[in-house]
């Protein structure tokens, strides 16, 4: 039968030429020496600018000196080769092997600083308890981690009853 599936894409003005390629993944060393990688179902490159990518279903890890594990996961992405920036958008999750869990709805990570930015309402829930803020930054792989913009915490209150969505 040919009455099956709607075509998602349906915008009128089409972009000039880009490359798109699937399941592709990037990987590469920061200036630390420790590994990273980002795969993603689909990568768009846009001939105007050859350093910029973007991404579709982005899954990213990045390892911290100590071996702990960063898990970094969004609906979409922009890869910058240039300046190693991905800018992620849309259900973006950051995930630890240390029990930290943040979700926000776009944020900032440079790569080469181990950094990450986001200016829009964050929640972090941890094994202590539950922050949530209106932005966040991590550095130093998560040692250094500043909430800002009408901070709320609770510290002990989620451990006992379980999670709550």
């Amino acid at each position: 039968g040919a009455g099956g599936e709607a075509v998602g894409n349906t915008s009128p003005a089409e972009p000039k030429e880009e490359i798109t390629v699937t399941d592709s993944r990037f990987t590469g060393f920061d200036r630390s020496d420790q590994p990273f990688s980002i795969s993603a179902r689909n990568a768009v490159q846009d001939e105007n600018d050859a350093s910029k990518v973007r991404l579709q279903s982005v899954d990213a890890e990045v390892r911290h000196k100590s071996g702990q594990q960063i898990a970094i996961k969004s609906n979409a992405a922009v890869y910058d080769a240039n300046s190693k920036t991905i800018d992620l958008k849309g259900d973006v999750r950051i995930s630890s092997t240390g029990g930290f869990d943040a979700r926000m709805a776009e944020a900032r990570v440079d790569i080469d600083r181990h950094r990450l930015r986001s200016e829009v309402p964050v929640k972090v829930v941890h094994p202590r308890g539950v922050i949530q803020a209106n932005g966040m930054e991590i550095e130093d792989d998560g040692a250094r981690i500043l909430f800002f913009n009408r901070v709320k915490a609770r510290f002990g209150a989620e451990s006992s009853k379980g999670s709550q969505e």
